[in-house]
């Protein structure tokens, strides 16, 4: 039996001037698995804050949210139950209150780290996993100066985000693999020699839902609600809120011991910014006007303050009552290519499958098929092959995602295909049966985050 673990927990302290350790984390950072991101929040000029991933050596970290290079007196090592801070103002200034997301990413099955170097070619591939990782999210932060730059599956063709204040979002994260990313030539994500690490989430169905959560959502012009669906239900600790492109307005964060309508700012570490982040409530946060702009798209980060996963990936032994023809046939699946040319492939279990095997990993998603009706003709007289359909969980609201994309959104007249096929044979990797094959011609959103597709 394997099993995909992941530990999370958001940490609160005060800066002494002093190097220090932070302990109470819960978990061991320095197994070579550890990520820590940590901001500060109410100092005079703790700017910015800190990341250390696994590939940063010796007493290495990165500044965020500036044009600086790796540091070595800030996050200066990850210990057994937490880290150690150097004297730097971005993680240890005298009365500065810090927020440390502290990460263990154990298997690697819902996140991953890494670093390249950038040689400035467009359109470059970078793989996360070859055998197959479709990402949810990934936030890239260079060593030599460079402003951290965000894309989030809720973003579609050459779209993402600089963190910073910038109405700038193409030639960085220019699209998502099923391995990977693709980057332009922007000097944030590619610039020559220098060297980049990056941080990535996996898209997945449900699991991650219990630690963070990440997603869009319309400006209204308006202060607002916005729901997040954390499973069990919780407050977020850490809101993080990028102010879409509409405007320069940079992205805001905020967590929960901010005053009570108030956030910082990702460039800086001030209290105040009223009218951005509000408030925190039970799978909810609340904006106001600044991060509610009128026609523009705002995309979030939302972290529970502890989570612990550890999820058996073994596939279930499927019985007789699922064989179809004689033939035990115990796995199937739905596929579907976007307008975007990605092909989308749902399953009623996750199948950590081959990039190159029908589509790679297969997302366990699918809740319900339709029946499959073979015809002549329909009941108009009109001519029929073959009607089929299928429904998905939405619960990440990436499919919602693309309705909401201009490059995206046309679904009908899409190819699709449903395939099975009997676990010993998925393995050894034999051709699938393909049960039904056709064009979109419909779709409907059902709530809660349902999608029905026929």
């Amino acid at each position: 039996m394997s099993l995909a673990t992941y530990k999370q927990k958001v940490l609160q302290y005060t800066g002494t001037g002093v190097a220090h350790s932070e302990t109470g984390v819960g978990f061991a950072l320095n197994d070579g698995k550890g990520i820590v991101l940590i901001k500060g929040r109410n100092g005079g000029s703790a700017l910015g804050g800190c990341l250390r991933t696994p590939e940063m050596s010796g007493s290495n970290s990165l500044p965020l949210a500036a044009t600086a290079a790796l540091i070595t007196d800030g996050i200066t090592s990850m210990d057994a139950d937490g880290f150690t801070v150097g004297v730097n103002n971005r993680v240890n200034q005298l009365n500065a209150v810090y927020v440390a997301i502290c990460i263990s990413i154990g298997t690697g099955h819902y996140v991953k780290s890494g670093s390249y170097s950038g040689d400035a070619v467009d359109g470059r591939t970078i793989t996360i996993d070859a055998t197959g990782w479709q990402l949810n999210g990934i936030l890239i932060a260079g060593a030599t100066g460079a402003n951290d730059v965000w894309r989030g599956q809720q973003m579609s063709g050459d779209e993402s985000a600089i963190l910073a204040a910038s109405t700038q979002k193409t030639d960085l994260v220019q699209s998502v693999t099923t391995t990977g990313f693709t980057i332009g030539t922007d000097s944030r994500v590619n610039g020559s020699g220098d060297t980049f690490y990056w941080v990535a989430w996996r898209r997945h169905t449900s699991d991650l839902d219990a630690a963070m959560m990440m997603g869009s959502y319309s400006g209204s012009g308006a202060q607002q609600t916005i729901t997040v669906s954390f499973s069990p239900a919780a407050t977020p600790s850490v809101v993080i809120v990028h102010g879409g492109w509409v405007a320069a307005i940079g992205t805001f964060w905020r967590h929960t011991s901010h005053p009570t309508n108030e956030a910082s700012s990702w460039a800086t570490s001030a209290d105040g910014n009223p009218l951005t982040i509000e408030a925190q409530a039970s799978n909810s946060f609340q904006v106001d006007t600044t991060l509610s702009q009128s026609g523009a798209t705002h995309h979030y980060l939302a972290f529970v303050a502890i989570a612990s996963l550890s999820v058996s990936l073994t596939e279930p032994t499927f019985t007789a009552d699922e064989a179809i023809a004689g033939d035990s046939i115990g796995l199937s699946w739905a596929e579907f290519k976007d307008a975007g040319g990605t092909t989308r492939v749902h399953s009623h279990v996750p199948l950590p499958d081959a990039s190159d095997y029908y589509g790679g990993f297969k997302e366990g998603r699918l809740t319900a098929w339709t029946a499959i009706r073979r015809a002549l003709s329909d009941w108009r007289g009109q001519f029929e092959g073959v009607t089929f359909g299928w429904t998905v969980a939405d619960t990440d609201r990436s499919l919602r995602g693309l309705l909401a994309a201009s490059a995206t959104r046309f679904f009908t007249g899409r190819p699709a295909a449903i395939r099975a096929i009997n676990d010993v044979d998925r393995r050894a990797r034999k051709g699938a049966r393909t049960l039904a094959r056709g064009l979109v011609s419909g779709y409907k959103l059902v709530e809660p985050f349902l999608f029905v597709t026929r």
